[in-house]
């Protein structure tokens, strides 16, 4: 199951300088010890959590209140904060009850489809404005509970639906099938929900599915599969299957074996790179000593009828070892398999959206952060592609003591122009599950217009929210 970001402090590191030390000149915020400069923080301390370092002293991470920014020592207007202009519309209600991790897919026609998890069942709703929506469909749990929701459109304009159904056992533990339904064009004629995963007795456990559509029209669903645990001792490997011609899903392909696992894995949904070559990110565990591990993202992609190989990687996420967070990854690719990743590290003991591209899913680009100036924690990242090849970002941040969605537009994956606030009203969140915030949100661009999907919390319980905006990178 998808588990919510914890940010865990622990002892920090000793932040010592050891250049340009010069006995009484070291820098503000150290001192001399003998021939070093050293902080002046005590490096058996740790700032709080919602507090950050700023030379020795462990400030409030949010000085400046809500419609305001930092700019030096003063907290100026920020029209990008919640007032002020922007390209999005209102924000709608999907369904006015608890429904959370929502995912949006639109056809040919401008209609809308989304889907989001409910506390036992998982539903499916229509609209064809973006501003009332219909239920179409709603799918209660066999097990426990349902959850982690995916939908897609394919060529012919039908519709796939994905999720996976979670029993908890007895024992404690957790398992899990991936179930997915077919409706023909227009969200009619559904299918029987048919379960995907295969039957494993040593690996019960699905997870996380996501659907994509290929550029030969074929579908898509992976999904994570082996066992719940993801760090102590268990392995996971990653599954797909492809449906054909709006048909159910065929027989599973393996991407990762999970018996012949040491680490523990979570893929982002699939893309094609290079010459169409089906290619997913993994976020990977190294364990040694039972305790200390080192985190990173790398590429995994398939060639021909060949089993699945390491790409090549984009990022360590062990730098900051004190932080313990989930990255979040997610990709696309556009027309011509150009892929860009966008997912969450820490390097200033920040949580902060960086994007990543590559030409074939091998090399990737140094990740950038295209927006280091805000001071909020950003999470949960969305990339896709538009019509014409453009990039589009949605993340949450909460910048100004609260929860918001924005976006950032690119032409081609490395400059982003202004930050884009999607939601019209700030939400908070406690973790608790009446205001929980999921762990991934919603973006498509398509017929030169973006959609936005998201968990919101402003009325004090989850709800989906879509908002719709011109495409600004498309006249």
């Amino acid at each position: 199951m998808s588990r919510l970001l914890i940010l865990a402090a622990s002892a920090l590191l000793p932040m010592t300088l050891l250049a340009g030390c010069g006995g009484p000149d070291c820098g503000p915020g150290s001192h001399a010890d003998g021939k070093r400069c050293v902080g002046d923080l005590d490096p058996a301390s740790v700032c709080a959590p919602g507090t950050h370092l700023s030379g020795s002293t462990c400030l409030p991470d949010f000085q400046c209140g809500a419609g305001t920014k930092a700019v030096g020592d003063t907290c100026v207007a920020d029209p990008g904060a919640g007032s002020g202009p922007t390209i999005w519309g209102p924000s709608a209600l999907v369904v006015d009850t608890w429904c959370a991790e929502p995912q949006i897919a639109v056809d040919s026609q401008g209609t809308i489809y989304a889907v989001c998890m409910s506390t036992s069942f998982v539903a499916l709703f229509k609209s064809a404005d973006g501003q009332s929506f219909t239920e179409l469909a709603r799918y209660p749990a066999t097990g426990s509970f349902n959850g982690d929701v995916t939908v897609a459109v394919d060529n012919s304009d039908r519709v796939f639906f994905a999720w996976i159904d979670y029993t908890n056992n007895a024992d404690g533990s957790m398992s899990g099938e991936a179930k997915a339904v077919v409706f023909a064009a227009g969200g009619t004629a559904p299918s029987e929900a048919q379960t995907v995963s295969p039957t494993d007795a040593s690996f019960p456990f699905n997870d996380r599915p996501w659907l994509n559509l290929a550029p030969d029209g074929s579908m898509y669903l992976s999904f994570i599969h082996g066992t719940e645990s993801q760090q102590g001792g268990g392995a996971t490997g990653a599954l797909y299957a492809i449906s054909s011609n709006g048909q159910p899903f065929g027989a599973t392909v393996t991407m990762r074996p999970a018996s012949t696992l040491s680490m523990a894995l979570v893929t982002s949904p699939i893309a094609f790179c290079g010459s169409g070559i089906p290619c997913t990110i993994e976020q990977y565990y190294e364990v040694s000593g039972g305790s200390s591990y080192t985190s990173g993202l790398r590429s995994v992609r398939r060639t021909g009828s060949g089993p699945w190989a390491v790409g090549g990687k984009i990022a360590g996420l062990d730098t900051f070892p004190h932080f313990s967070f989930d990255p979040y990854p997610s990709i696309a690719s556009d027309h011509r398999f150009r892929a860009t990743v966008a997912f969450v590290d820490a390097p200033s003991r920040k949580p902060t959206l960086f994007i990543t591209r590559s030409t074939d899913g091998i090399a990737w680009s140094t990740p950038i952060a295209p927006n280091v100036d805000w001071m909020g924690d950003q999470h949960f990242p969305w990339v896709t592609t538009d019509e014409n090849d453009n990039v589009h970002v949605l993340f949450l941040d909460n910048r100004g003591g609260h929860w918001q969605a924005y976006t950032l537009s690119s032409k081609d994956g490395a400059t982003f122009g202004p930050i884009q606030r999607v939601s019209d009203a700030p939400f908070n969140e406690t973790g608790g599950q009446q205001d929980w915030i999921g762990d991934f949100n919603g973006l498509v661009a398509r017929n030169g217009k973006l959609y936005a999907i998201w968990t919101d919390l402003r009325s004090g319980q989850s709800r989906t929210r879509v908002a719709i905006a011109k495409n600004p990178l498309i006249p």
